[in-house]
């Protein structure tokens, strides 16, 4: 399976000007995204091969990124996480956080295994948080306790009007209260990053920041 490569976006602590760690995307050979892609995977029920293939890339290739303290963030199939712990087990617990989709339906099945994997030391982070229209109750349950919440880039979109940062604001003290990191997605100009780190915003990730770029690139610019 040779049509896809991966692609690192930084996540940055605006607080100390360093790098957090990086997501790790898949991107089609041909310009597809990954949306894309693993729509075509479920048309052709092969979306856990995908999923497996595009997680051992990530390693494969960003592993080599990190520096001391630094996180890759690879994102996790719900299929996967379903139905691939056996090889999710065979991949290194340092420094690496599953991200999950807060839309990811959390059957039991798919609980016991999230608990299975913290409790072999690997972490998580919520993606997409603020999509759902009750998004609270995932934050309730001792056996998720992500490392991180991410921000959806439609807050960030948004800042302009006074309730979204009354929610930012609000999430930020949450956050910090629970030793929960929040990263707000979608930053894509310095007033937005100014605005978000007036709100008391750490960690973002965005365009302004850093396009996602091919592991070599990556290099090449540290």
């Amino acid at each position: 399976m040779n049509v896809i490569e991966t692609k690192f976006q930084p996540i940055i602590d605006v607080l100390n000007n360093t790098t957090l760690g990086y997501e790790s995307t898949i991107k089609g050979r041909n310009g597809d995204t990954a949306q894309n892609l693993f729509s075509q995977a479920a048309d052709h029920n092969f979306v856990l091969d995908l999923d497996r293939h595009a997680i051992e890339l990530s390693f494969r290739d960003g592993q080599s990124l990190l520096q001391d303290n630094e996180y890759l963030f690879v994102n996790l199939h719900p299929k996967t996480l379903e139905k691939g712990l056996e090889q999710l087990s065979k991949f290194p617990t340092e420094n690496v956080i599953w991200e999950i989709t807060e839309q990811t339906s959390i059957t039991s099945t798919i609980r016991r295994q999230i608990e299975i994997l913290c409790s072999m030391g690997f972490q998580f982070a919520l993606d997409d948080y603020g999509t759902r229209n009750s998004n609270l109750d995932m934050l309730l349950h001792d056996w998720l306790d992500p490392k991180f919440i991410k921000l959806d880039k439609e807050f960030t979109a948004s800042l302009e009007f006074p309730r979204t940062s009354s929610i930012i604001t609000s999430l930020v003290s949450l956050c910090e209260d629970t030793g929960i990191g929040l990263i707000v997605e979608g930053v894509e100009s310095e007033k937005q990053l100014l605005q978000l780190r007036e709100l008391g915003v750490r960690y973002m990730q965005g365009f302004h920041l850093g396009y996602p770029r091919p592991a070599k690139e990556v290099r090449l610019r540290n």
